[in-house]
């Protein structure tokens, strides 16, 4: 297959799959999204100039699919941020929960006589 079109067809594909699968296994999910991207990446590095018009009108075409594919990782990136933002504020409000007071304790004013 020709890389230019190779290229094209895996962002088509990366789109279609982003845009209606919605996974509810988010680690299925990325490992998808990997794999598509590492094909992707094979057809880039086997990309040659100077480029045919044919070859280059596809790639115009594949610059605007990239812009488009662009926006939808950076929505997804942005969905797993807030994942993880959600988890750590969960996470201080158990540890919160279970000990209320670590907040307070403070060893490193403690003052010990040495009379007797």
């Amino acid at each position: 297959m020709n890389p230019i079109k190779g290229v094209y067809v895996t962002t088509t594909e990366m789109i279609r799959y982003l845009e209606e699968k919605k996974e509810e296994d988010r680690e299925k999910r990325i490992a998808e999204i990997n794999r598509l991207l590492e094909k992707r990446q094979q057809f880039l590095d086997q990309i040659e100039k100077p480029l045919s018009g044919g070859e280059q009108a596809l790639a115009k075409q594949t610059m605007q699919l990239n812009e488009k594919l662009d926006a939808i990782l950076q929505k997804e990136k942005q969905h797993i941020q807030m994942d993880i933002n959600q988890l750590k504020v969960t996470k201080k409000t158990n540890r919160q929960y279970i000990n209320p007071y670590a907040s307070l304790q403070n060893t490193g004013g403690s003052f010990f006589d040495k009379r007797k």
